[in-house]
């Protein structure tokens, strides 16, 4: 008996809920619906009745789920929760959020715009690009940086294109590079190498050798050592890809007696019976070289490796031809590059000043187990200050944009503190977060939210950086700017992300206008469907990217590995399709069935399906808008038809048909809260029966 009172308190709390809510509405709705023509005040009435309808079953399942289940809707505390409802659409509180929300797009946008110059970091790029990779080099001028395929041609791209664009490219001789774009310190060539046991030789390209009276040892086919030397390096000698457990740390070359023994004869290797310190075959940590990881084409490698430094002569800050020279020559002569090589990494910084830009420049040459050389570069466009200008918190408000910057950050805390009180809300009234976490606009709004803190502890991190403060112009040493310069980077493309969220969270405000709301409506009411239609796209473009893996992954790059099969098939469903003519150069058969199957399921089928799903959902929101806009000219005609009849006021204001039809509905939920209690005693005869 205790558990019906409870229920009955529940109940009754509900109503009176509800009738508190109508009576302070009334007022309002009244005044709206006065300044809205007949067809907007249609269009609204359908919206509050569907509404009404929706709070009124929830409240009333919630009841009877509370019968069947005293425990199914309590939080830890044993406290009785409401069943949570969609509260219906407030236009005026999402007028007031669309104001904001300009507001705040506004701000992000000049922020955005205004602490970095895309076109001024093109032209420095492009120059750089023109200077150092675009240059032709070789016997015939043939080639370029990106067709460098042999250790040789590293070292003609060397002699030919860098040391040009570096010194020759200036019109004055003052050691710019295209007049205006100067080396800041020195230039740093690092090597990453692999152990000759980094991988295991297979047993059947081994034999066994007789190396002296009773005794022997397993020979490879490979990288088989000398025969006094077997019994001490094994085998044969195996190079696998760059790893922290594969990569070599030993010194080599001159730096050992044994290299030099293997140079005597060569100009200058004496020099290093002294010191080895900075010659290119001493092996230096990561917290030594500075630098970060660096991703490659072929493997990743960390900061550590073999470095060779060509620095400014004491008391000058340009670099001389004749020290580069010098160092490339050697490094050639000493065989810096050998079977232990997986990367080599040129980089220096250089910086313009019409610009106030700095660029942190890799070259960067890899070598797969395979032998191939993979070159690739990196020219990272920065500015070392976030506001021009801005040296010290004194000059901070010498700038707009850092006034623009305080703006921004109030109303992305307001943001927060205004989620985090709608969150706590519904997890006190309802006992539980999932009604918050799955309102897309939530979601919405802590993805928003998200990329700013994580962009600002970014900015923090490049703002105290160590090499952004150790950097010095003035100085005869390596300039390391790679790692700020990704920091840099990484903050506007975290801001970018925010600004693609900022313009999706429109949708949320689109729902004030049915014409504007049409496409968010659509994705909504097909958003099931699409979400199967992309499972299954998803599982035959695995299953097609495996299959080109497997036919064309060993002559075609772009089907090497699974990730590049998927790009690329991808982009074949976008209308990409230069593709086929190197498949079918590979193997003219395969390459014409693969494609016409690919594109017959994926593009002739799938994409026509998803089409098709898209235009069932339109389809459905036209006809719901319809009939709900009958509905409501229906009841507009039904009250009209009233007062003819003398049966309803001659004279009824908006509100107060509102009113009546809100009375109407709590109608229906009297009766249906009865028939509760009807199956409630039904219940409890059983139980006694």
């Amino acid at each position: 008996m205790e558990a019906m009172r409870e229920i009955d308190r529940h109940r009754n709390l509900q109503v009176i809920r509800m009738v508190r809510r109508d009576s302070d509405a009334a007022a309002t709705e009244e005044h709206e619906l006065r300044e809205l023509g007949e067809g907007e005040a249609a269009r609204v009435l359908a919206d509050k009745l569907a509404a009404d309808g929706a709070n009124e079953a929830g409240a009333a399942a919630g009841m009877l789920g509370a019968e069947e289940d005293d425990d199914s809707d309590s939080d830890d505390d044993g406290r009785k929760r409401e069943e949570y409802v969609e509260p219906p659409l407030d236009r005026r509180k999402l007028s007031r959020d669309l104001i904001m929300h300009i507001l705040f797009f506004v701000l992000l946008f000049v922020s955005v715009r205004g602490k970095r110059d895309i076109p001024a970091a093109y032209r420095f790029y492009q120059a750089m690009e023109t200077a150092f990779i675009d240059e032709e080099f070789g016997d015939y001028n043939e080639k370029v940086f990106l067709d460098v395929a042999t250790y040789e041609e590293i070292w003609d791209w060397t002699d030919g294109v860098l040391m040009s664009a570096l010194f020759e490219s200036d019109v004055d001789g003052k050691g710019n590079i295209f007049m205006y774009n100067r080396l800041v310190g020195g230039l740093r060539m690092r090597q990453a190498r692999v152990r000759n046991d980094s991988c295991v030789l297979a047993p059947s390209i081994q034999r066994v050798r007789v190396i002296g009276p009773d005794k022997s040892a397993p020979e490879a086919y490979v990288f088989a050592p000398k025969l006094t030397e077997l019994e001490d390096y094994g085998a044969g000698a195996c190079f696998s890809n760059y790893s922290p457990q594969t990569k070599e740390t030993n010194d080599y070359g001159p730096c050992t007696a044994k290299g030099r023994e293997g140079l005597r004869g060569l100009e200058g290797y004496e020099k290093y019976n002294v010191s080895c310190a900075g010659s290119g075959f001493e092996w230096w940590s990561g917290e030594r070289t500075r630098s970060g990881d660096l991703p490659g084409r072929a493997g990743s490698y960390d900061a550590s490796g073999y470095v060779r430094e060509v620095l400014p002569r004491e008391g000058e800050f340009v670099l001389q031809r004749e020290d580069l020279e010098e160092a490339i020559s050697e490094l050639r002569r000493f065989l810096w590059f050998d079977e232990h090589t997986r990367m080599a990494v040129i980089s220096f910084a250089l910086y313009n000043g019409n610009y106030n830009l700095y660029s942190a420049v890799r070259f960067i040459f890899e070598v797969t187990p395979g032998g191939a050389i993979v070159p690739s570069y990196s020219m990272r466009v920065l500015k070392l200050d976030l506001y021009d200008n801005v040296r010290d918190f004194n000059q901070a408000f010498d700038n707009y944009l850092v006034i623009v910057d305080i703006a921004l950050y109030t109303l992305v805390f307001r943001l927060l503190i205004l989620e985090l009180i709608s969150w706590a809300r519904i997890r006190w009234r309802y006992g539980t977060s999932a009604p918050y976490l799955s309102n897309i606009w939530n979601v919405m709004e802590l993805v928003n939210i998200t990329p700013f803190f994580v962009s600002a502890a970014v900015r923090i991190s490049f703002s105290s950086a160590d090499q952004r403060y150790m950097f010095n112009m003035f100085v005869s040493r390596y300039q390391e700017l790679g790692v700020v310069a990704e920091m840099y980077i990484t903050t506007f493309q975290l801001d970018s992300i925010s600004v693609l969220i900022s313009v999706l969270k429109l949708f949320k405000y689109f729902r004030m206008s049915d014409a504007l709301n049409m496409l968010w409506l659509v994705l909504s009411r097909a958003a099931r469907d699409i979400g199967f239609f992309f499972l299954v796209l998803g599982l035959f473009l695995v299953a097609f990217s495996m299959t080109a893996e497997q036919m064309f992954g060993e002559s075609m790059e772009i089907f090497s590995t699974t990730f590049l099969s998927v790009s690329a098939l991808a982009q074949m469903l976008l209308g990409v399709v230069d593709v086929y003519e190197d498949m079918v150069a590979s193997d003219i058969i395969k390459g014409f069935a693969f494609f016409i199957g690919y594109i017959c399921m994926m593009f002739l089928i799938l994409l026509n399906i998803f089409l098709a799903i898209l235009n069932d959902a339109y389809a459905k929101v036209q006809a719901d808008k319809e009939e709900k806009k009958q509905a409501a000219q229906a009841a507009l005609e039904a009250l009209e038809d009233a007062r003819d009849a003398g049966t309803a006021p001659a004279k009824r204001t908006m509100g107060e048909r509102v009113r009546l039809l809100r009375q109407v509905a709590r109608g229906r939920f009297y009766r249906f809260g009865r028939r509760v209690a009807a199956l409630r005693r039904r219940k409890d005869d059983e139980k006694f029966d």
